[in-house]
């Protein structure tokens, strides 16, 4: 069972007419760059329609069967494959109908002290970011609401997320969320919830295209175009149209940041 956070829902989940989506990290928030520490933080994650998330899930029990039977589902996170694994886990998977959401910090370029970064944290910060950007698809698509898990596998406190969410966030001037679009905000695990693995392949994915590694110093964004290109979120808004702040969010705003032209190419207007 999961504990709602959002005080603003309190009904039922129409599984015909509402949408779902599954919120997880990639990256860290650390800023000492001479350490292992990344230079790019990334929260991403997937929406879609029940059945459909239904549909993602099979893909990977499908994997599994094919390929691996003796794996548990719960060793099926993106850091617990091996490269060829990925590729056919997001193969296989990329097959159904979602979108991808992500919001994604270029820590080199952002002031540490800079109070995104200390206090609620990039991570919240970004959470809210999907948070509002998750409550226009069902506005664009006719769609009741969308449902969010949030992964918590580094124990966040739920209680300081809510308070961020849904009272601190909602008095600035800059909130876009639209609540009446928006149902049950809830955290959980992939081990509870094995549908946050497709938030997890989400966010790895577009952590991969960014951050670049290793003695070539350079990115791998074959997940993403994979699993996300041409999936991501892409707003019919007359003026905020397409993907550039709507399924991908960068944080400084600065397009020359994004090396892969796939990130940008026109995203999805189905769901």
């Amino acid at each position: 069972m999961i504990t709602n956070i959002n005080p603003k829902y309190d009904g039922k989940i129409d599984l015909e007419e509402d949408l779902v989506a599954y919120i997880d990290e990639s990256g860290d928030e650390g800023f000492d760059f001479t350490t292992k520490c990344s230079k790019w933080f990334v929260v991403g994650g997937v929406v879609t329609t029940f059945n459909e998330s239904n549909n993602m899930l099979q893909s990977i029990k499908d994997y599994i069967a094919k390929h691996n039977p003796q794996k548990s589902i719960n060793k099926m996170s993106f850091k617990e494959l091996g490269h060829n694994q990925r590729k056919d886990v997001l193969t296989m998977v990329a097959r159904n109908n979602y979108l991808g959401v992500c919001s994604v910090f270029y820590k080199p370029k952002i002031d540490p002290k800079d109070p995104m970064c200390t206090y609620p944290s990039m991570y919240f910060v970004a959470v809210k970011n999907l948070i509002e950007r998750l409550s226009w698809i069902p506005q664009q698509f006719n769609k009741r609401r969308v449902h969010v898990i949030i992964s918590n596998r580094n124990s966040i406190p739920v209680v300081n997320l809510k308070t961020y969410l849904f009272t601190n966030s909602v008095v600035a001037d800059k909130n876009l969320t639209y609540f009446n679009k928006l149902g049950l905000v809830g955290l959980s695990t992939p081990q509870r919830i094995n549908k946050l693995l497709l938030a997890d392949y989400a966010s790895a994915s577009i952590f991969q295209c960014l951050e670049k590694t290793g003695e070539a110093n350079i990115a791998e964004p074959i997940y993403f175009d994979l699993y996300l290109k041409k999936k991501l979120y892409s707003s019919n808004h007359s003026k905020y149209h397409g993907v550039w702040n709507n399924g991908f969010k960068c944080t400084p705003g600065d397009k020359d940041l994004i090396e892969h032209s796939g990130i940008l190419e026109e995203g999805s207007h189905k769901l």
